[in-house]
């Protein structure tokens, strides 16, 4: 399990530094990223989409959802975050 974990990981700093790319690879680096259980990059990432993008406010739904897993203040932040943009 350990070593497993220690590839994600690997995999998912590859994604980080590919990210530039399309909407469909952040999509699987923010996976990745919930999926490690690193919220905080995949609220961040989430939120960090542009409104403009047709996905939005799926997305910034998507980041509350996280965000409330983990607990009742992160959701709090992101829903005031989600809101603002």
């Amino acid at each position: 399990p350990m070593r497993l974990k220690a590839m994600e990981q690997r995999r998912a700093t590859q994604l980080e530094q590919k990210q530039s790319g399309s909407f469909e690879m952040i999509k699987k680096y923010i996976d990745l990223q919930v999926s490690l259980g690193n919220y905080e990059k995949a609220i961040e990432q989430l939120l960090a989409i542009p409104s403009s993008n047709p996905n939005y406010q799926y997305e910034a739904l998507r980041a509350c959802v996280i965000a409330a897993s983990v607990s009742p203040s992160w959701f709090r932040d992101t829903a005031k975050l989600a809101a603002t943009n």
